[in-house]
């Protein structure tokens, strides 16, 4: 199973990651996280207008890790901290 970890501010938060449904919250999350560093314009400047209907039905992981390297990488703010990543959950 896929999931993507989370590490903000020292909190680690386990998302699965399997459907493209999940991979929607996980990137409207990460977003939605990025707008406050941002004014609006910079933001639109940065990461672009909102998504359309076809780019949110075909994300990757790789859509979402964008985000956080557009907006600097891993560990350039507490809110993606190292450890952040997708991966698999082993077990069962």
């Amino acid at each position: 199973m896929r999931v993507f970890v989370w590490v903000s501010y020292g909190n680690s938060s386990v998302h699965y990651a399997e459907t493209q449904e999940d991979l929607r919250k996980i990137y409207n999350e990460v977003r939605n996280v990025l707008r406050d560093f941002y004014t609006p314009e910079e933001f639109i400047e940065t990461f672009g207008p909102e998504p359309d209907l076809d780019f949110l039905m075909n994300l990757q992981p790789r859509h979402v890790t964008g985000l956080i390297d557009t907006f600097g990488g891993f560990d350039e703010h507490d809110s993606f901290e190292w450890g952040t990543e997708f991966t698999k959950l082993l077990g069962r």
